[in-house]
Formats: C-alpha cells, sequence, structure tokens
C-alpha cells in the first residue's frame, strides 16, 4: 500500500509540472528560465530545427529483375542415391522467362512476388547493408510436383544486388535456378 504522504506529493509534483506548461504555452518559454530564451534571442535556433532529415538506406524502394529459370543440375553419385528427375536434360517443365519484384522499406523488411514459370510465388525476406535474403512461397494451393518454393540470397553489387533464386517443386523431383540481378526502379518506374 502507498503511504497518503507519497500521494500527495507526486500530486503536488504533477501540479507544478502542469502549471509550468501551461506558462509555457502562453508566453512560449519555460516559466523562470531566462536561459532557454538566449539560444531563440540570438538567432542560433535550435538544433532540431537546423538538423537534416535521416537519409533513407540506399534499398529503400522497388526492385525488380527479368528472370531466366533454367533446370538446376545436382550431381551425384549412384552410391549418394541419385534422383533419376534431377539427371533428366530433357525436362523442360518450369523453364523460362519470368520477373522477380521486390519492395524493401527502411528496416530492411521484404516483401514481392515471382511471375513466370515456376508460378506465382509470394516474397518475404530481409536486408541488411549487404546481403538480400528471400524466401518464395506458392500463392495458390497445387499439387506438390506443381507447387514451388525457393529462396535467393544476393549481395550488394555496383547495379544493385547480385545472386541466384533457387526453387524446387513441392515433390522435390523439380529443382530450378535463375541468376538474379535486381535493379533499383527510378523515381519514373524505370
Amino acid at each position: 500500500m502507498v503511504p497518503v504522504k507519497s500521494v500527495i506529493t507526486l500530486a503536488a509534483l504533477g501540479l507544478l509540472l502542469a502549471a509550468g506548461c501551461e506558462q509555457k504555452a502562453k508566453d512560449g518559454a519555460p516559466a523562470g528560465n531566462a536561459s532557454a530564451e538566449a539560444p531563440a534571442a540570438s538567432g542560433a535556433g535550435s538544433p532540431a530545427a537546423s538538423a537534416k532529415p535521416a537519409e533513407a538506406p540506399w534499398y529503400v524502394g522497388e526492385w525488380h529483375a527479368p528472370l531466366d529459370v533454367q533446370r538446376y543440375q545436382i550431381e551425384q553419385t549412384k552410391e549418394e542415391g541419385k534422383i533419376k528427375a534431377w539427371a533428366d536434360a530433357a525436362d523442360t517443365k518450369a523453364t523460362g522467362k519470368g520477373e522477380l519484384t521486390l519492395k524493401i522499406d527502411e528496416a530492411g523488411k521484404v516483401t514481392g512476388t515471382v511471375t513466370g514459370p515456376l508460378g506465382e510465388l509470394a516474397a518475404a525476406g530481409m536486408v541488411d547493408d549487404q546481403t538480400l535474403r528471400v524466401n518464395f512461397q506458392p500463392t495458390k494451393l497445387l499439387t506438390p510436383p506443381e507447387m514451388f518454393n525457393g529462396v535467393l540470397l544476393a549481395e550488394k553489387s555496383d547495379k544493385g544486388f547480385a545472386g541466384d533464386l533457387k526453387a524446387s517443386s513441392g515433390d522435390s523431383l523439380t529443382v530450378r535456378k535463375a541468376s538474379v540481378l535486381l535493379s533499383k526502379k527510378d523515381a519514373k518506374g524505370n
């Protein structure tokens, strides 16, 4: 239980603070504080008024990359349990042209989409100053052979982010890859 004397002291302190704020609102300066008026009188201004707003990190914005999805050859020996579907050089399922679009916010949160031969995938991930990590999940529920999941790991490059997107079907029998060079869209959308 809080002593009554403490409650009265806190209430009195609150009233004094409120009265000081009310006085400041009337004349624009804290009551009884002549030193607070000195910077305004000298024209120096407050530090907050002269500070520039913080610039957004370099990666903030919309990014895009054309995709050329290709077969991903996984090399294995018979001893390792070679998967016949991975060795089928004639398999062209889920290969071809597509597009990757990402949006990155100031906190480094990544969202976006992949369209093309892998289907429609939703992107979610994070970027630190140099490395982009993104997971891709299907936006529609399909059968495992038709449903692709993937990852992108890309590093900062001269033109944006460069890395590889790797994906596989839900049954893991179809594996694909695409080299990715993400470039930032400018204010005009280019």
